[in-house]
């Protein structure tokens, strides 16, 4: 005998499951009705899973992905159902960076500069705050203000060899991804700021602690990051 109180909860799960596979289905055939390549995308989260878990970062996933893609001008990615176009011929990207420029300003980042000032920077932004941005900073850049860094990167790279010759001297291991990072934190506190923070000398200093906390991101703020992929809106 079967209990047909529960048969409208059954229903109810078999059409959720049905409305689901065929919201990923539609979503994940994105590329294909346009002939563009894919790899494998699996629900839901397309493409990134490896980067949602944490097993790889986006550099990491980018790489495999164009290699995967070897031989083709281009491949199509999915950012969990958002389609995303990976570019491998030159003068395609060319036309994109150039000529067609004004089609392809978006960076598909969600930006809040409001709660976090820090991400409206030249790599998040789109259009015209992007071009906003752009022209204020150029000048910064000029070739006389380039050469008025020099001395001061040269000074950084000279205690940067100053202590790797230590710690060599010392028989120490170098770990060579936070010795760098205190290498550009000195450049960066130097040029930017004006500021001497010694990081290479000091690894606990405080300039050194803040930039840390940027780049080793707690679990809330890598599921917030995640939650912005999906829905920008929230």
């Amino acid at each position: 005998m079967i209990d047909t109180s529960l048969l409208p909860l059954w229903v109810l799960a078999a059409v959720g499951l049905t409305a689901i596979y065929v919201y990923f289905k539609v979503s994940f055939s994105y590329w294909k009705k346009r002939g563009v390549p894919i790899l494998n995308p699996t629900p839901p989260f397309g493409d990134i899973g490896a980067v949602i878990f944490t097993r790889k970062n986006a550099s990491e996933l980018i790489n495999e992905c164009y290699k995967e893609f070897d031989g083709k001008k281009f491949g199509g990615l999915y950012n969990f159902t958002m389609p995303i176009l990976l570019v491998r011929d030159p003068e395609v990207i060319k036309d994109i960076l150039v000529k067609d420029f004004e089609k392809f300003h978006s960076r598909g980042i969600a930006v809040n500069e409001k709660q976090d000032p820090f991400q409206g920077h030249l790599f998040a932004l789109s259009g015209s705050k992007w071009r906003n941005l752009r022209v204020k900073l150029s000048p910064t850049f000029t070739s006389g203000k380039m050469k008025m860094m020099f001395g001061t990167m040269v000074e950084c790279g000279k205690e940067l060899q100053e202590c790797l010759q230590d710690t060599a001297n010392n028989r120490e291991t170098i770990e060579i991804k936070d010795i760098l990072a205190r290498y550009s934190t000195d450049i960066i506190a130097s040029c930017a700021f004006g500021i001497q923070c010694n990081c290479l000398k000091n690894p606990d200093a405080e300039f050194r602690k803040w930039g840390r906390k940027i780049f080793e991101p707690s679990f809330v703020a890598k599921l917030s990051r995640a939650l912005m992929l999906v829905a920008p809106s929230l």
